[in-house]
This record gives structure tokens, C-alpha cells and sequence, in this order.
């Protein structure tokens, strides 16, 4: 696992995900996609995959199973961005895990979440551009019990177009422009959580910011919470007290600049 030509380590606090392939592209697909969370230092390991070349495609093996259905490139490293989040996972079931986005300023957090389309990435995009440092464009691990989201900092993208629901087919199509971020504007400790804000990209609209109900917070969480299906009641649970507990607003806007300055503007007032 110490070959950079035929391995490569992602980490995520104390664990890692090693991925080994004599395939080339896969590598570059991975360090690409997680450029900030590559790892050279010895750590827990959370799992272990081998992708191999079969055909014209790739078979995804890991220690107790072989994942064949995952011919061509795209989908092997959409296949495998979404089995190493698991591991993780598995490894932190101590954390409450979210779909979104999120960025900090003077060690406060604005927590982004929501289903796909609705101006996250470009939010997150446009608070970095203020000075803002990166957290995360997709996964949100959370600590429910001392109110603090961990640094996970994929590499950042953005849609051209958002604000448009697309199929799961779609998922697998080069669709996003990546963002290009100083490594010193990427954070790389848990911050304190102080908001939540669901965004609603709408072409043509002025940016504009209203709060929201913990009980309407708590339910939209439920619905971008990734662990729901094994912890139930218990996620339940530590939703309805994080949504109780962090002021949450709707932002509806077509500029991701102007929402930026509301959401920093917000921030600042509380």
C-alpha cells in the first residue's frame, strides 16, 4: 500500500480507505475527487478495495465481497466515492451523517443541507470566494452532542445549470466544474455548528432569507440523513435535538454572491 502508482489512501479523521489499482485513470479519478483527504500517514483502516480491469470495464473487489457490476470508469468511481463514504460511516456511527454542504468563518459553521439541485455547492462556492473556509461540498458528518461538523473535504464542484432536478442516470455524466481552492482556506477541524440553511436555487429571483421552524428544519434533515435506515429512532432522536437546538433559514436565490453576503450578514447577527 506504499506504491503512489498502484495505491492510494483516503482519510477521514483517525480512519482511511485504501484503494489499490493497477488502472491508472481509477487512481487519478480518486485523487481527484478527494484531493484534499489523501493521506500518507498510518491510521485506522475502515476498509480496503482493489479495482481490477475486466474487459473494456472494472470489477470493485473488497475484503469479503467482489462487486462486479460497475463496467465503465464513471460508474466504478461513482460506485466507489459512495462504498468509501460508508466505511466511514461505519467507523463514526458516533456521528450523525447529512447530505450538504458547509463552510466556517471565525470557527462557526453554516451547514448547507438538502437533495441535489439546489444551489449547495454554489452557496459554498460563493461563501470560499468571501473568505470563508471549505468543509465540505457533499458530506456533513455531525457531532449531535457538542453541536460540531468534521471537516470532510472532498474536492469541490459545482453545477453550470443548478436548480434543475435531474434522473439517478444522471448522476453518472461528467456534470459539475470543479472549484479550485488555496489548501489554506480548507478546514481541517471540527467547527461549531452555527446554522442551518436550506437553500432553493430559482433562476431570476432576489436573494432573501427567512428562518424556519425546528420542527420543518428537523423533518428536511430527516430527509438528507444518510444513517436513518440503521439508526431509526435514535437518529430521530438526535435530529429533532440538533434542529431544536441550531437556527435554521430558508435562502431562495439565482446569485450565489448575494446569498453569501445574507448568510454571512446572519451569521454575524446571532
Amino acid at each position: 500500500m506504499n506504491d503512489p502508482r498502484t495505491a492510494v489512501r483516503i482519510r477521514f479523521g483517525s480512519h482511511s480507505v485504501a484503494i489499490t489499482s493497477e488502472a491508472s485513470q481509477i487512481l487519478e479519478g480518486i485523487r481527484d475527487a478527494f484531493s484534499f483527504m489523501i493521506s500518507h500517514e498510518p491510521c485506522d483502516l475502515a476498509g480496503r478495495f482493489t479495482v481490477r480491469a475486466v474487459g473494456e470495464g472494472y470489477a470493485i473487489e473488497e475484503e469479503t465481497a467482489v462487486d462486479a457490476g460497475h463496467g465503465s470508469q464513471v460508474e466504478t468511481l461513482h460506485a466507489l466515492r459512495y462504498s468509501m463514504i460508508q466505511h466511514f460511516m461505519d467507523a463514526r456511527d458516533d456521528l450523525v451523517w447529512f447530505h450538504g454542504g458547509a463552510a466556517a468563518s471565525s470557527g462557526r459553521a453554516v451547514l448547507l443541507p438538502g437533495p441535489r439541485g439546489r444551489g449547495k455547492s454554489t452557496l459554498v462556492d460563493a461563501l470560499c470566494a468571501r473568505g470563508w473556509e471549505y468543509v465540505s461540498d457533499d458530506v456533513l458528518p455531525v457531532a449531535y452532542s457538542d453541536l460540531t461538523v468534521e471537516p470532510f473535504p472532498q474536492t469541490p464542484a459545482f453545477r453550470e445549470h443548478p436548480g434543475e432536478e435531474k434522473p439517478e442516470e444522471w448522476l453518472l455524466t461528467a456534470r459539475k466544474r470543479v472549484v479550485r481552492l488555496d489548501p489554506r482556506q480548507v478546514c481541517d477541524r471540527p467547527q461549531r455548528i452555527g446554522a442551518f440553511v436550506f437553500p432553493a436555487y430559482q433562476p431570476g429571483a432576489s436573494a432573501t432569507i427567512e428562518p424556519r421552524s425546528p420542527a420543518t428544519a428537523a423533518l428536511a434533515l430527516l430527509e438528507g440523513c444518510w444513517d436513518f435506515p440503521r439508526h431509526r429512532e435514535r437518529a430521530v432522536e438526535r435530529v429533532a435535538e440538533l434542529a431544536d437546538r441550531i437556527p435554521a433559514y430558508d435562502v431562495t436565490f439565482s446569485d450565489g454572491a448575494a446569498a453569501a453576503a445574507l448568510v454571512a450578514e446572519t451569521l454575524r447577527e446571532r
